[in-house]
């Protein structure tokens, strides 16, 4: 991989010779297939570990994927189902929900495909006591929803009592 990333820096970020959507995709292609090897070379390695090398690896595709859509919005390269299908597998393995849902975010960005499923909020977008007031709604939601399921409960039991 330092082979591969010493050759990227040294290539221009226009013109003749200027990376575009195939060396891209091979590097996505790269950090995903590395990551990979190293999960079966290591199969004694614990959990943490591999979920560490895993993020490692989706943080650099996104760090890349910030380059890449300036440069696709200016029109300096194009974004191809390949280069897509690489960013997408290379979220795939991410361990947390929001590097699942953003499978779904990029291929509405750059494919115009609508999401078929409302996009997971980002939990930093709550602070402090908006997100204590956010679980507290949700804590007493999830209260009166268990008190109405208790009350629905007891009539059942009570009319159940009736028939015997």
């Amino acid at each position: 991989m330092d082979a591969l990333w010493g050759v990227a820096a040294k290539l221009p970020t226009r013109g003749l010779g200027a990376s575009n959507n195939l060396t891209f995709t091979i590097i996505l292609n790269a950090i995903r297939t590395v990551t990979w090897q190293k999960d079966k070379d290591l199969p004694d390695e614990g959990w943490e570990e591999e979920s560490l090398r895993r993020q490692r690896a989706v943080m650099q595709g996104r760090r890349m994927w910030e380059e890449i859509i300036p440069r696709w919005r200016a029109g300096d390269i194009w974004i191809d189902e390949e280069l897509v299908c690489a960013m997408g597998r290379l979220l795939l393995l991410g361990s947390t929900q929001r590097d699942f849902d953003d499978v779904l975010s990029l291929a509405q960005q750059v494919m115009a495909i609508p999401r078929q499923r409302k996009q997971m909020p980002d939990p930093d977008e709550f602070s402090g006591v908006d997100r204590q007031a956010a679980i507290s709604q949700k804590g007493t939601h999830f209260e009166e929803s268990n008190r109405h399921n208790s009350i629905q409960d007891d009539a059942i039991a009570l009319k159940s009592s009736e028939e015997l």
